[in-house]
């Protein structure tokens, strides 16, 4: 798989991943259980978003 297709893909998957951490902060009735899933949610959404970014600016610079 090229890596600016693996690149795009983990953006989506880091930006669904930091979405729903959002929407589960706002909505959520608080608790240190509710506090550790939507930690593990943004910390793997961003996870993935910086690494697909890389992956794009590597494809990017890359001339083929």
């Amino acid at each position: 798989m090229q890596k600016r297709i693996l690149g795009y893909v983990l953006l989506v998957v880091g930006l669904t991943g930091m979405a729903v951490a959002g929407y589960l902060f706002a909505v959520g009735t608080g608790g240190r259980g509710h506090l550790i899933e939507v930690c593990s949610y943004m910390i793997m959404g961003a996870v993935c978003f910086f690494a697909g970014v890389n992956y794009v600016y590597a494809g990017a610079n890359k001339f083929t």
